[in-house]
Parts: C-alpha cells; structure tokens; sequence
C-alpha cells in the first residue's frame, strides 16, 4: 500500500479533525479531538499513527495503554479511515501497524473498547458494522458489551426534592484538583484522570458533595464519551443508601439541561435500575468488547 505511517503530533490535529468530522458516524468537534490526541493520560506518541499520502491524512490509529488488574493491556481508542479509503485495507494497515508496537512494549492483551479513559465510545457500537467485520478478521474475539442509557431533560425540574440531608451540592472550582485527587484514592485511575479534566474545565464539568470541609461523593459530565455524556459518579462507600448518589445525579442533570442539553447519555452504565427509577433513563447504545490475546 503506497502509504506513508508517522507518529500523529497535536499540529496535525489541523488534518485529523476533519478527517474525524467526515467519517464517523457521530458529530464530533475540535475540542473533542483535541482531547483524545493531546489529553491522552501517560501519553506513548508511537502509539499515534497517521497514514498520509501525497500530504493528505488518509486515516489514524490513537492508541493507549492501560494498567487492568496488574496487567498491561493496549489499543486504538480510535481508528479512523477517510470515507474514500475504506474498504481498502487501510484499516488492517494501522491496526497491524499499531498492534506491533503494542507488542513491542509488552501488553499482555490486545483490546478494542474498555480502555477508559479518554474515549469516543466505550467499545465499538453495535451499529458499526465495518469496524466488527475488521476486528474479527484480525483474530479479535467478542469479550462483552456495554450499554448507554439516554435521558430526556425537557419537561422536569430536575432540583425539585432533593434532600441530600445535610450535605451541600455545589459546583466543583476551577482547578479543584483535590477533588480528582479523592476520586482516585477511592475508584482508580480512570475516574481520577476524569475529575481532572472536569476541574480542568472552566467552568467545570463536576458537582460534589461536601460537609465540614469533606468529600462525600461527585459526578461529572463531558469528561469521557461525545459531548452530553454523564459520568463518572460516585459516593462515598460508607455514605450509600441516603439519597446522596440521587442528589449528585439531578443536580448534574440540571446543570447539563442549563448548559443547552435536551438529551444527554449516562456513559458506560452499572446501576441500571437506579438510572431509571430516578430519571426514567431508557437503554440506548450498546457497544462491544473485544480482545485478542497476546501469543508468547
């Protein structure tokens, strides 16, 4: 393929965002891109490929490493292909190219999807049909899936009733990074780097739950997904069960709805029930996993 590979550097996000823009099948913005290719947490630039010909960006594998239960795993968190070029195997072509670099530092697993975070998506979505014929003729087994719920912000006062009993709910300050400092201490790295860039953010992306000067639980929006996405949240392991978690959740949807949102999506969801019993949040995109396991 006469194609050249090169590391991507944030100057050619001037190339990427429009190549993203024209190809995926969700809206996406340059602050967007930006994030994925310059925010990316223990950044490895080798894992940014670029495939150019005749100085046109043709497609991108951004790729990550990421620490899971004392292994080293790795993937693209995005692969992209110009509309033009797909079909070609240009796909295949980063994929391999990124895959033996992965190799290269020694992952344990090769993984598509899971990677939290600092993700578009958080594995392919079932609707992208291209993408899970590529992986399974690359050797890449279906390891689960994950599911999106959607909420409705119209019509609902979203303050109304909560009783966070005691606690105040406030707006995270601008580069309260002591907040992403307690996210990590109590749920990892992941909603550590997440609080992080949601205080890095101005104003921020994050509520918490504060009495007495102490933490007991947060949620934040626009820190990992497309715009409008909700998550992470959590509470305080000792604090569950008192309504806290519902507070921080109605009071982010509020804030969300003030921001302009009139349907947002709850990222990546655990606790389904309690989604729709307090926001009547439906199921929405499913995406899948998948693995290929790295031969010795």
């Amino acid at each position: 393929m006469n194609v050249q590979i090169r590391e991507l550097s944030p100057a050619d996000c001037a190339h990427l965002i429009p190549l993203a823009q024209r190809s995926l099948s969700d809206p996406v913005d340059d602050r967007l891109i930006r994030r994925l290719l310059a925010a990316e947490p223990d950044a490895q630039p080798e894992l940014h490929l670029a495939a150019w010909r005749n100085g046109e960006l043709l497609g991108a594998a951004l790729g990550s490493v990421r620490r899971h239960d004392e292994l080293l795993v790795g993937g693209p968190r995005l692969l992209v292909v110009d509309l033009a070029w797909q079909r070609q195997g240009l796909g295949a072509y980063l994929l391999n190219e990124l895959e033996q670099r992965l190799r290269a530092i020694s992952v344990h697993e090769l993984r598509v999807g899971n990677l939290a975070p600092n993700y578009l998506w958080p594995g392919v979505p079932e609707t992208n049909r291209a993408m899970q014929a590529l992986l399974a003729k690359q050797g890449y087994e279906l390891a689960g899936e994950t599911l999106n719920m959607t909420v409705d912000l119209n019509g609902r006062d979203w303050l109304a009733g909560i009783n966070p009993r005691q606690w105040s709910i406030r707006r995270a300050r601008y580069g309260e990074i002591e907040l992403a400092a307690w996210a990590g201490e109590r749920w990892g790295a992941a909603w550590q780097w997440e609080a992080a860039q949601a205080v890095a953010t101005d104003p921020p992306t994050a509520l918490v739950a504060e009495r007495d000067g102490e933490y007991g639980g947060f949620a934040c929006w626009d820190v990992s997904g497309l715009w409008g996405t909700f998550g992470p949240t959590g509470v305080d392991e000792a604090l569950q069960g008192h309504g806290l978690g519902r507070a921080l959740l109605c009071a982010a949807l509020a804030a969300m709805a003030s921001a302009g949102y009139r349907q947002i999506e709850i990222g990546w969801v655990g606790p389904q029930e309690f989604y729709t019993r307090v926001a009547n949040a439906q199921p929405g995109r499913i995406c899948l996993l998948y693995r290929k396991p790295v031969l010795g």
